[in-house]
């Protein structure tokens, strides 16, 4: 089809899609823009037939009566097999001889009609897939005649995952980027800045390859470039130019390079055997910082291209590059390995695992030079992996577009130049891993299952008690309680209204787990059955201990992981919030609404006092498995942006509000649990359309107090369209004097403010009495 484009047998095609994430509006804005095209192609002179499609027949006399039947002065047609022949036939002709401007049809094309003036696509519903749907359109694209011109295509994007689809469509075939002329206002910023970098690299082999498309595993190596000089066309002395594609953007300094290759192959001697394959170069030089940066398929290669286009530049290497590490929070080091002084017969040594503080001790005592580590952690408000190695080589698990990787570069360039970061220190704050053989000192606080089940919405693993032949999803339980007793860890274990207790034990070697209260559990997993306490085994809980001094210290099977406070830290005064909840009628020992929307709880008052009443979905979900007591979403399209906000809400364990600190380790640990969900935004939205068919299938009631599954629906589709998420999450204890806090409140309440922060960036609000 390109070619023949280029030929002058197809004009370009313009797509005009639209993002109505509301499905009753959806074909009001299709043809909406559909007609703009069309009045505007008329006053141009062209011919042109507004084709809109349907899947049926029902739906073209649906579209043809309450939208297109208006437009009068095009004389609008209905055609489809449950028309009478004779007016099927009349329609038809009007269309051919242009007095017909507007036709409604099911699929025109697969009746064999050949209507070159038919140019206007109005797909209301879509074909399996946007290419598919794009491929259709390719048959409007002939040119026949000067009265004609390019394509145009309308559509509705919001209902299916754009990205993925966009991202199929060029995977089929490049030339996609030069046949489709996509038009669209609801751009993305993100998108419009990549555009703009693109189009600073020279043209020439740009309109070959389509740079956009070129993803690259995020990694570099750096070397110190104390002159502005570079000599641009030196990489011709080191890669083949007859074979290689040279992309070059002087404005901002970066290179690229891709090189063909010919190698023999391993199966044959035969010379004229060979296989072809690409090694591909990326060059940035940050010119504040003064660093080159060089991802590549070929080291050798690299090396000798930064000496032949940045000839005055020396590699950094050693110690510095651990400063990449500072600013990562919670750095939880998976792998670190160790390079011996030259003394001694073991060069090399690598630990792991539990392993990790012996090796960080060595290393920080100075016996050994650092070699290499990865490890985990979260920074800007995400989790990032990274490792890095004193050859001089950063890198992450990422695979990203070449700006991402540039602004990436300029940052990791800032840290390794800063003299003020000691490496010592990064490594002695990161987090390690160690072997236990009893619980710590503390009060348990938090507990919760492993993330992988506690966000699935799955149904293919089930609770199954045997006695009762009864099966229930694991996204109707719940942990919590945790306590020492005798040394051994005992929590509950609820589905639905019924508690089942467990033990953990710890011993010198190992750890296991029993039921202490209720029916035995079994663990359905397709065929297989497993004890509950096996399976708690394969799948330990994940146990959060406060000690005394605000430390944290997080337990999980036989393992522990020790989290320092930060010193000198103090909660925002915006942090806490006073209620009168006598104001509000609020018993405060009463947390539930329940499904008889109790007024006098706290739960209703948060959703009518507290919850932002400009929130598009106000969300009940009181009961075991519950992201939050309260979940309120509210939706800005302005910004492409949902916000979440989790509320999570208990009752006083006294007649007054006063300074129990055992009224805030629940809900404290309800608040950082649920910060899970910030990595799991459609598995949230799927967990409360669940939710909510549950409700109105076992009691014919709605969880919502504002909004519907619709708009849940629409939200889903936001999501996979590429609006951004934000969660905001708060605690609801009137049990709780601000006036009266404690320092060992005081410390719980920070602990979960620090957890919130420096993970995801979360702000943590607290609604208390006076």
């Amino acid at each position: 089809m390109a070619l023949a484009q280029k030929a002058g047998y197809f004009k370009p095609i313009d797509f005009y899609p639209i993002q109505e994430f509301d499905e009753q509006k959806s074909d009001g804005e299709i043809a909406k823009i559909a007609i703009k095209q069309l009045d505007e192609d008329l006053e141009k002179g062209y011919e042109h037939v507004l084709l809109a499609r349907a899947n049926s027949r029902k739906r073209a006399d649906e579209l043809y009566e309450k939208i297109y039947s208006q437009y009068k002065k095009y004389n609008p047609v209905v055609i489809h097999t449950g028309i009478r022949p004779a007016q099927r036939k009349e329609n038809l002709q009007q269309v051919k001889d242009g007095k017909a401007k507007i036709v409604v049809c099911v699929d025109m094309f697969g009746e064999g009609i050949d209507i070159p003036t038919l140019k206007i696509a109005a797909i209301h519903d879509k074909y399996k897939s946007l290419p598919i749907t794009l491929q259709f359109i390719g048959r409007f694209a002939r040119t026949s005649g000067n009265k004609l011109g390019n394509a145009k295509l309308i559509t509705n994007v919001a209902m299916e995952d754009l990205k993925q689809a966009i991202e199929e469509l060029y995977n089929q075939n490049s030339d996609w980027n030069q046949l489709l002329n996509i038009h669209s206002n609801q751009a993305i910023n993100k998108e419009v800045e990549l555009g703009e970098f693109i189009d600073r690299f020279e043209k020439g082999h740009v309109k070959e390859i389509d740079l956009s498309q070129l993803k690259m595993k995020v990694s570099t190596r750096m070397f110190q470039h104390p002159s502005k000089r570079i000599y641009v066309n030196g990489w011709k002395q080191v890669l083949d130019s007859n074979r290689t594609t040279s992309l070059i953007n002087e404005e901002d300094f970066v290179y690229v390079f891709i090189e063909e290759i010919e190698t023999k192959v391993v199966w044959s001697d035969q010379k004229d055997i060979v296989q072809y394959d690409y090694d591909f170069f990326v060059l940035f030089f940050d010119e504040d910082n003064g660093i080159v940066h060089i991802n590549e398929t070929d080291a050798g290669k690299g090396n000798r291209l930064v000496d032949s286009m940045f000839p005055e530049a020396s590699a950094i290497k050693g110690d510095s590059i651990y400063r990449s590490l500072d600013g990562i929070n919670r750095l939880m080091i998976g792998t670190l390995g160790l390079k011996q002084k030259p003394s001694g017969r073991i060069s090399f040594r690598m630990f792991a695992g539990a392993d990790i503080k012996s090796g960080i001790s060595e290393a920080v005592a100075s016996g050994s030079t650092k070699s290499n580590l990865f490890g985990y952690g979260y920074q800007d408000g995400g989790r990032i992996s990274i490792g890095c190695s004193y050859k001089g080589k950063v890198w992450m698990r990422w695979v990203e577009r070449i700006n991402f990787w540039t602004d990436w570069c300029k940052k990791i360039g800032n840290k390794v130049l800063d003299d003020t970061i000691s490496t010592n220190n990064i490594l002695n704050n990161s987090l390690t891993l160690e072997v236990i053989k009893e619980f710590p000192e503390g009060v348990p606080y938090k507990i919760s299952m492993p993330e992988i089940i506690e966000v699935s919405n799955s149904v293919a693993k089930q609770l199954y008690i045997p006695k009762e032949q009864k099966e229930f999803p694991f996204f109707r339980t719940e942990l919590k309680n945790p306590g020492l007793v005798n040394d051994n860890l005992r929590f509950e274990f609820w589905i639905n209204e019924r508690k089942f207790i467990f033990e953990q034990i710890i011993n010198e070697t190992s750890y296991s787990f029993k039921q202490i209260e209720g029916e035995e559990l079994i663990v359905k997993s397709g065929n297989r059955n497993v004890k509950m306490t096996d399976y708690l085994h394969e799948y330990s809980p994940e146990v959060s201990f406060i000690q005394s001094d605000g430390t944290i210290v997080v337990v999980q099977e036989n393992l522990k992981t020790v989290i320092k406070p930060k010193s000198g830290i103090e909660l925002p005064v915006d942090t806490f919030f006073d209620i009168d909840w006598n104001k509000f009628g609020v018993d405060i020992k009463s947390e539930s609404q329940g499904r008889g929307r109790k007024t006098d709880s706290i739960q209703y008052a948060t959703i009518h006092n507290i919850v932002d009443q400009t929130s598009d979905i106000i969300f009940d979900d009181d009961g075991s498995g519950e992201i939050a007591d309260v979940v309120a979403v509210k939706i800005d399209k302005e910004h492409s942006k949902i916000i979440f906000h989790l509320y999570h809400c208990k009752y006083s364990g006294g007649e007054l509000p006063g300074a129990r600190v055992k009224d805030l380790y629940e809900v404290c640990g309800q608040a950082e649990k649920s910060i899970m969900w910030n990595d799991n935004v459609l598995e949230i939205i799927q967990r409360m359309i669940v939710r909510e068919n549950s409700r109105q299938k076992d009691y014919g009631e709605t969880r919502f107090e504002k909004g519907d599954l619709q708009i849940l629906q629409m939200l889903k589709e936001m999501v996979k369209s590429g609006f951004e998420t934000e969660f905001e999450i708060s605690i609801v204890q009137p049990g709780v004097s601000i006036m009266k806090i404690t320092d060992s409140m005081k410390q719980i309440i920070l602990a979960t403010d620090a957890y919130l922060k420096y993970t995801y960036g979360l702000r943590l609000t607290c609604y208390f009495s006076k």
